[in-house]
């Protein structure tokens, strides 16, 4: 009864936000966000509850909830949103903010992030959830399969001239992308934290020279 009591009251708050003759392109301004928790003890979730998970996310899209976020963001979470990934329309699931989502093209490795969009989203959720004016950093991670680094940095550099961050680092990001963002962007990270051992330190030689050379913290 509550489930169909939430879709009905996300069908009501988007025929609102929906009025004939008001039609625009602009973006919509309201979330309609619904919180699933994962987070129980002793709880074992199995591919046949996934699927209904992800079935009753796409009645509640259909009724208007366009924001989505998974209480403990661990392996369940990402389980989830692999079936959700297969199930939903990319285009679909773009015009939903799903709090760490991650999108795999055809052939790649690897996962990763939403683009500039998606993070502006979420440290402005962070900021607003947490009462803050401004976050004291970001830490940005190297995905060496992701397309979205220079556009993300980009983002990150706009949102602090905003006042919205005072600090961007970065994680085990390799001097060539370090390189180009200076060039492209005219942008240089205040720390980059580059995690090796003492067997092997190639990713320490590699990027080791660029911060000397350019006062790049290093940790």
């Amino acid at each position: 009864n509550a489930y169909r009591k939430l879709c009905a009251a996300a069908s009501k708050a988007s025929h609102i936000r929906n009025i004939p003759g008001l039609e625009s392109n602009h973006k919509e301004s309201c979330l309609l966000t619904l919180s699933l928790d994962m987070n129980e003890k002793d709880c074992r979730y199995t591919d046949s509850d996934m699927e209904e998970m992800v079935r009753r996310m796409h009645v509640c899209m259909d009724h208007g909830f366009n924001s989505f976020q998974i209480r403990n963001n661990g392996a369940s979470a990402t389980a989830l949103y692999r079936i959700l990934q297969k199930q939903t329309p990319l285009a679909l699931i773009q015009k939903c903010v799903l709090g760490g989502i991650s999108v795999k093209p055809p052939g790649a490795k690897e996962s990763w992030l939403f683009g500039a969009d998606l993070v502006r989203n979420q440290i402005s959720s962070a900021l607003l959830q947490t009462g803050m004016d401004c976050l004291d950093s970001v830490h940005l991670q190297y995905d060496a399969n992701s397309p979205y680094h220079l556009e993300t940095i980009d983002l990150l550099r706009d949102m602090q001239r905003e006042g919205k961050i005072l600090s961007i680092s970065g994680h085990n990001v390799p001097t060539q992308l370090m390189e180009v963002a200076k060039r492209d962007l005219n942008f240089q990270f205040d720390c980059n934290q580059v995690v090796c051992n003492v067997v092997d330190q190639r990713k320490l030689n590699d990027v080791q020279p660029y911060c000397v050379e350019n006062d790049v913290n290093m940790w």
